[in-house]
Formats: C-alpha cells, sequence, structure tokens
C-alpha cells in the first residue's frame, strides 16, 4: 500500500449509541496528492478492567458511502444495528458539496478500506489494532452506491458489494459494473422518485457479471434506508412517487436481509446463507437474481431463489469427471447451435474466480477443459452463456 503521510486526530469518544464508540480520523493519501479523507469509524466495544475495548477480534470492516449532500450522522442507524453484531462501520466524509467528485468519492471508499485494514495490522497506536479480519464490504447510499460500484471495480479487494437505491454516476456506475467480480446485493425502493430503479438501480444490476441479488421493497423510497436527513427529504419531498411504508418498516425489512448476506459472505456462516434465501419468499420484497449462489432445494421447486439455467446434460452435451481434481472437461453436443460462449467460474459464495471467452469454431471435437488444479476442495458453478443458450454446470474438486 502507498501512502506517506497518515494522522489519527482525536482519539475514541463515546457515541450517542450505548456500547459503541466513534472514533473521528483524518487520513492523508500520499499518493493522490496528500488528499485529506475524514472518516467517521463506528465499532462495537466492552469494558475488560475498567478499559475500553473493541469487542472482538476478526471484525469485519464495512465502508458505507454517504448519499448527496447527505451528513454520515444519517447513517447511525447501521452503527446501531450492525455494530452490536460484531461489524466495524467506516464513513468517509469527503464529497459532500453540490458538486462531489464520484470518482474521487469510488475512490476514497476503496483507499480507506484498504487502509484502515493496513492499520488495525501494524499499527499498534491504532484502536483497533488486532481487531479486523481480513474480510471487508463496500457499501453505499444513493450518489454513495453509485460510488460502490466504482470502488468495487477498481479491485477484488472487497469481498462484497452492497448498494442502497445507488444512483448512476460520472464516471459511470453502470460501465463499471460490468468490471465487478464479487458477490453483491442491491437494495432498491418501489416508490423511490429520487434514482428511479428503471433508471438507476434495474440498469445497474442488468450490467452486472457477478452474482447477486436486486430486492425492490414494495412501496418503499429512496431515503428512509437511512435516517431522516433534511437533504435527502428535501430532494424526496420534491419528487414522486413517494413512500407508502414507513421508515423503520422499509429498514426492517432491510435489515432481515442484509445481516444474514453479511453475515454467510463476511462470516462464513453457512446457517445465515438459509436465513437470507427464507427472507426471499415474501411479497413485500421483490427479488431478481444472477448466478447461482446455492444449489437449488428440489424439494421446494423454487427456481426463483438460485438463478440456475438451464441443464447442460438437458441439451445432449457432458462433462467429467466428477468430482474433478485437475480439470473439467466439456462435451459440446453436435446439434448445438451456439458458437461463442462466456465461460464465467464461481465459487459458492458467488465470487467469480476465473472468466473467458469460448468458440467451439477453434476447440477439437467441441471438447474443452477447465483446469482445477489450483482450486481447493470443494463445490464450484461454470456458467457457460451466448446468445442462444445459458446453462449452469455444478461439480465438485476433489484431490
Amino acid at each position: 500500500m502507498t501512502f506517506l503521510m497518515l494522522e489519527h486526530v482525536s482519539c475514541a469518544q463515546p457515541a450517542t449509541l450505548e456500547n459503541i464508540q466513534r472514533l473521528s480520523l483524518s487520513l492523508t493519501d500520499a499518493s493522490r496528492g496528500n488528499r485529506r479523507v475524514g472518516v467517521e469509524v463506528f465499532y462495537p466495544s466492552k469494558t475488560t478492567d475498567g478499559k475500553i475495548i473493541p469487542l472482538e477480534a476478526n471484525m469485519p470492516l464495512l465502508v458505507l458511502g454517504h448519499g448527496f449532500v447527505m451528513s454520515v450522522d444519517a447513517y447511525e442507524n447501521f452503527a446501531k444495528v450492525l455494530c452490536p453484531l460484531g461489524y466495524v462501520l467506516a464513513l468517509p466524509t469527503t464529497e459532500g458539496s453540490l458538486s462531489p467528485s464520484h470518482a474521487n468519492f469510488g475512490k476514497d471508499l476503496l483507499w480507506v478500506g484498504k487502509t484502515l485494514m493496513e492499520r488495525a495490522k501494524s499499527d499498534s497506536r491504532f484502536e483497533l489494532y488486532g481487531f479486523l479480519g481480513n474480510k471487508s464490504a463496500v457499501m453505499g447510499h444513493s450518489m454513495g452506491g453509485g460510488a460502490a460500484f466504482l470502488a468495487a471495480a477498481e479491485q477484488t479487494f472487497f469481498t462484497t458489494m452492497v448498494s442502497f437505491a445507488p444512483a448512476e454516476t460520472t464516471p459511470s456506475a453502470i460501465t463499471a459494473a460490468r468490471r465487478i467480480k464479487i458477490p453483491f446485493l442491491i437494495f432498491a425502493g418501489e416508490n423511490d422518485g429520487v434514482t428511479p430503479p428503471e433508471q438507476h438501480q434495474i440498469p445497474l444490476y442488468e450490467a452486472l457479471q457477478a452474482c447477486g441479488y436486486l430486492l425492490t421493497i414494495k412501496g418503499g423510497g429512496h431515503c428512509f434506508f437511512a435516517n431522516d436527513n433534511f437533504a435527502c427529504s428535501f430532494g424526496e419531498a420534491s419528487s414522486t412517487p413517494k413512500p407508502i411504508i414507513s421508515r423503520q418498516k422499509q429498514q426492517d425489512l432491510m435489515f432481515v436481509r442484509l445481516i444474514p448476506w453479511l453475515d454467510y459472505q463476511l462470516k462464513g456462516r453457512e446457517a445465515a446463507l438459509k436465513l437470507f434465501q427464507d427472507s426471499l419468499r415474501t411479497n413485500e420484497v421483490q427479488n431478481q437474481y444472477k448466478c447461482p449462489i446455492v444449489d437449488p432445494d428440489p424439494d421446494e421447486g423454487d427456481s426463483t431463489v438460485t438463478g440456475f439455467e438451464t441443464n447442460f446434460e438437458a441439451v445432449g452435451g457432458r462433462f467429467s469427471p466428477n468430482p474433478a481434481q485437475d480439470f473439467l472437461e466439456l462435451h459440446f453436443a453436435e446439434s448445438m447451435q451456439s458458437i461463442h460462449f462466456s465461460a464465467k467460474l464461481f465459487d459458492t459464495s458467488g465470487q467469480m474466480l476465473n472468466s473467458s471467452d469460448l468458440d467451439l469454431r477453434t476447440i477439437e471435437a467441441k471438447r474443452w477443459r477447465v483446469s482445477t488444479s489450483h482450486l481447493p476442495n470443494g463445490l464450484y458453478y461454470l456458467k457457460l452463456e451466448s446468445k442462444e443458450n445459458s446453462f449452469c454446470i455444478k461439480f465438485i474438486v476433489q484431490k
């Protein structure tokens, strides 16, 4: 990591939230002309021998970008709910003017995540020294949601991306979405008149090439993902449609799905994935999906949860060996009309591990091998897409 100057102003001070500490940091990014980056950090704490210390070790880091001219204090609802569950929340305060730089804000989100994780490993003076794990999420609301796309597209540093009513940005978050390789979760409000889903969240979702979900809260609005904020409320008051559910209801619907998603992606809790899947079976939230996240339950008969496509073997294709050791070989049916495929390999968390383009005219006897020698034992998914077909192949690596 490249940074020459790093300043820490103000020590931990009690937040208005019980058992949650708040750090006000002023950081300097030497790689960008000594750019000053303010950050408000919330973390859970406990008292041991009369001393306030972080709650536990290996806590995941959540970096959340604020909305247009919105104070980071509007997002204390995230700190109140997520910090007691063992998460650290960081909110950069940059780009709060009437003419923000979306590009710089996206870079700030990425840089803050990397810098805080590095300090937690190397700076014994840092309050969170030794308490952050190695997994993190980039998140954001509205403008910050679009900036989260820019940050996630830059590198695969973050483990997952979560956006709340994300807005298109300059440079384009929609264009950046095509480069994102980590699992994603997008929340939208059906009655969002500020960033209407058909103009913002849906195009962003459709551009993504990774695995994840678009969850649209029925009757939900734009501002209700956060606490009451004058700037956001003023914008929403002058737009249509308007939310028809309460702020508390919208946040309840959000957190009951956000928490298991984070618990699975960042803490590896397998049971949390089942809770997330179960939370999608409701009329209050519409869900759209991409890519196989988990193996479908054939007894449930609910394909809307997983996103599995046409069975490769059902159209005459074959693959072997399964379990695989060094390679998986695909045999394409002679009757298959498609010539060009995109091939994407995913693990069970939805992380894209590799992608390539495939031209059946250039491979012998319509056979193609996928190297698996570098993969650890486990379950994987290979997704093949063409203009005419979409297949998903599930296989096991066992050595």
